[in-house]
């Protein structure tokens, strides 16, 4: 009941911000409130708006770079995924601290950003900072132990890629055999970012899945491909040519992902 109440009383007062902004358009107060309350009724495009226009008329303002960023950061956590957001999202909090803001929980925010997308050492930078400004922040230090724990991961898998071979001829017990780094240096991929395009869907396999001397006596390894019918491909708008994705412009499209599948044959002789 309290949640109904609180939701009515923010719609009421984003209805009475609409009525204030229609005499006094100028106002980036107004923008700024009105924004804060659709932020909390997760209403992320709406509040991204509202504060787009209060910036155009206070640029100078760290705060709302702050909470634009964090209604871009919540408008991906709410449609479950990663994309261009977080990234903006990034941008909107480097430019608040440019203007001036050093509160802990922006560097706290931004880090956990980075730590998503994998940047683990700008990430811990950022934990370390807001340790700094508190250092009893208890949020930051276990977000910087997770970090150091990712990073170390991360570290891991590198040696371990450095043992993933592309050659199906020079496989051995102590290698791994990766099919889809070929298809990649062939222009093939399963995503598009930024109109640049990547293979991050890969099926690697240990010695005992393949057959070098082409005997499938047993399941082995035969051929891998990348599974990208017409119909999963977008055929208009932003993202035309692009893998057919569930939402586009953060509107639900009908799609399957923004990433192609991939597969392979295992065969055996009858």
């Amino acid at each position: 009941m309290d949640n109904i109440n609180k939701n009515n009383n923010l719609k009421d007062a984003i209805e009475n911000y609409s009525k204030l902004i229609e005499n006094n358009p100028n106002s980036g107060d107004l923008y700024e409130k009105r924004g804060n309350a659709k932020n909390e009724l997760q209403d992320y495009d709406g509040a991204i708006e509202d504060f787009d226009k209060a910036i155009e008329l206070n640029p100078d303002s760290a705060y709302l770079y702050e909470q634009r960023g964090d209604a871009k950061s919540s408008l991906e956590s709410f449609y479950g995924a990663i994309s261009d957001h977080y990234y903006d999202a990034i941008i909107d909090y480097n430019k608040a601290i440019e203007l001036g803001s050093r509160n802990k929980e922006i560097y706290n925010k931004r880090g956990e950003l980075k730590s998503i997308l994998s940047d683990y050492r700008e990430a811990i930078d950022d934990f370390i900072m807001a340790m700094d400004l508190d250092p009893e922040f208890v949020q930051a230090q276990e977000n910087l132990e997770e970090a150091k724990t990712w990073l170390n991961d991360f570290n891991n898998r590198i040696k371990y890629q450095q043992r993933v071979i592309n050659k199906l001829e020079n496989i051995d017990k102590n290698t791994l055999y990766n099919p889809m780094e070929q298809m990649y240096k062939k222009g093939l991929n399963t995503l598009g970012y930024r109109d640049g395009l990547n293979l991050f869907d890969q099926i690697i396999m240990t010695y005992d899945c393949v057959s070098i001397d082409k005997i499938f006596q047993s399941y082995k390894f035969y051929k891998a491909g990348i599974f990208n019918p017409q119909y999963v491909i977008s055929n208009k708008g932003r993202y035309k040519g692009y893998p057919f994705r569930s939402f586009q412009n953060n509107n639900y499209s009908g799609g399957y992902s923004d990433h192609f599948p991939v597969y392979i044959y295992l065969i055996k002789e009858e």
